[in-house]
């Protein structure tokens, strides 16, 4: 870890990793905590990794806070695992990515920004049957021309083929206001699969195709 911190402000540039070996524990695996009210704004130029069994997991957090924090994830910075930012701002110019597996605990930023150069992650996980996918609810979301959503499938899906036609509802959602500025970039790691972004009222929804 290679921080700098003073009383009300702290950067990271290097790699912070936490890992939880046992996937039946009931506590929260946390990469960066704050939850009094000295720390409130955050840059983040390095990666930042939280995982259950070296996997991302809804029970493992990049980031957890309370605080009305400002975090900003720098071009460099990186992300990984699930997020639960209940009040102030995160502004992504780098990578977040989610975990496939929400379990009811969807990734929470109360106001989340993706800037140009900025990509939010979605994991997929799939047998054809059964889908699980990233959800990120939100109070306000803006996604800047030229932002990116990335899905990310999974290497133990299976029958990947079936999915084409349906659709990943609600992979961004906001009680507020949803805007989408410009161009809003979908990419995805799959060779059988496209995604095209739907904007439903205030929610993101995916359609698959082939």
């Amino acid at each position: 870890i290679d921080s700098i911190r003073d009383t009300s402000s702290m950067t990271n540039n290097g790699t912070i990793t936490v890992n939880d070996t046992n996937s039946s524990s009931s506590n929260t695996v946390v990469g960066i905590s704050i939850d009094g009210n000295t720390t409130n704004n955050i840059t983040n130029k390095g990666t930042i990794t939280a995982t259950v069994e070296n996997k991302l997991d809804y029970n493992a957090n990049s980031i957890k806070s309370t605080n009305a924090i400002t975090f900003i994830n720098t071009s460099t910075g990186k992300l990984y695992g699930n997020i639960n930012v209940s009040s102030g701002t995160v502004t992504n110019a780098g990578l977040i990515s989610l975990p496939s597996n929400p379990n009811g605990e969807d990734a929470k930023i109360k106001n989340f920004v993706n800037q140009a150069t900025g990509t939010l992650e979605i994991g997929l996980d799939t047998n054809g049957t059964t889908t699980t996918h990233s959800k990120l609810a939100t109070t306000n979301a803006t996604f800047e021309d030229g932002s990116t959503i990335n899905v990310k499938v999974s290497d133990t899906s299976t029958n990947v083929g079936l999915l084409v036609g349906t659709t990943l509802n609600d992979v961004v959602t906001a009680s507020t206001d949803l805007n989408i500025t410009g161009t809003l970039n979908v990419t995805d790691n799959s060779a059988l699969l496209n995604f095209n972004y739907v904007k439903d009222a205030n929610t993101i929804d995916l359609n698959v195709t082939q």
